[in-house]
């Protein structure tokens, strides 16, 4: 049987098609690969420690408010920072108390004086809000999950100073009182369950 050129043509046009269709319909296949990072501990490594800590500079007050008393707002200078590198097998906690001295001038002691420092911001850390007063140690700070370099922003935290009237001071022009902060940072162990 002797076929047209038309038929052979058309039949040739049909199989390059059905190849063409062959390769679109090709089954898809997935595969899965991953990626991977080794950890090793550094010398940088399970450390805990207070990094820097802020300081508070209230406004100037006059002789007759040294005698009488004054309060006074202000929001730090230097950041809050702590950093805590300890490997997740470190479950012990930690805590920040800070301890406020008198404000003092050489000899010259002023009264007992109370400051209340709170914040707006979210720090990675629970923040206590604590009112410091110069007779005791006050917990500022506790741990959360969190680790890393955990920082509340010195701006971010707000000190209102009160201090008691001081009839005996011997305030001046030019006289500079200044209190000590005495930051104190520790691990705290968990509480063992009960048996």
């Amino acid at each position: 049987m002797k076929l047209t050129p038309i038929l052979v043509a058309g039949i040739s046009a049909i199989a390059t098609i059905a190849s063409s269709n062959a390769l679109v319909h090709a089954d898809l296949v997935n595969d899965t690969t991953n990626a991977t990072v080794n950890v090793e501990a550094t010398k940088d490594d399970n450390k805990l420690y207070l990094q820097s800590a802020p300081d508070f500079h209230f406004d100037k007050v006059s002789v007759a408010d040294v005698y009488k008393g004054f309060d006074r707002s202000q929001t730090g200078t230097n950041d809050l920072t702590i950093i805590d590198t300890r490997a997740a097998d470190r479950t012990d906690a930690w805590q920040l108390d800070v301890t406020m001295k008198p404000f003092a001038e050489g000899t010259d002691i002023l009264s007992r004086a109370d400051m209340n420092l709170t914040t707006s911001a979210t720090p990675k850390f629970e923040f206590v809000s604590p009112k410091l007063n110069t007779t005791e140690t006050i917990n500022l700070a506790k741990a959360t999950e969190n680790r890393g370099t955990l920082t509340l922003a010195g701006k971010d935290i707000k000190a209102e100073l009160v201090q008691q009237a001081t009839p005996t001071a011997k305030a001046k022009d030019g006289s500079k009182y200044s209190a000590d902060l005495v930051w104190t940072l520790m691990p705290t162990l968990k509480t063992a369950a009960a048996l």
